[in-house]
């Protein structure tokens, strides 16, 4: 998915080892992308629809059950736009920049919302 590899591009461009893991249980799934200090989990929300939490080490950073920037509380509609914006966000926070999400990045990436 393009998506996908458009927001990990910052990643591999940077030469981090990342690792992504997938689990299947019931109905949540998860999906793990990190590196030495930092991961991001998508989780299923419940009803239907997804969320990310970041942790850097192993303490909680961020919980992102929705949508950010839209009015409403709407979960992200597929895996792959809870991952690809996840990791918009956690590569900001590893630049050391601001971490904000705009409907800009939103497009960009084609998130659906």
């Amino acid at each position: 998915d393009l998506r996908m590899s458009r927001g990990l591009g910052d990643v591999y461009k940077r030469q981090v080892l990342v690792a992504l893991l997938a689990a299947f249980s019931g109905n949540h799934i998860w999906v793990y992308a990190f590196d030495k200090h930092n991961r991001l989990e998508v989780t299923q929300i419940e009803g239907s629809g997804y969320g990310y939490k970041i942790y850097e080490r192993e303490r909680l950073i961020i919980v992102q059950p929705f949508i950010p920037v839209v009015s409403g509380k709407r979960p992200f509609q597929s895996v792959q736009d809870a991952q690809c914006i996840g990791n918009l966000v956690l590569e900001r926070i590893k630049a050391g920049n601001e971490f904000a999400i705009s409907k800009a990045d939103l497009d960009n990436l084609g998130v659906v919302y």
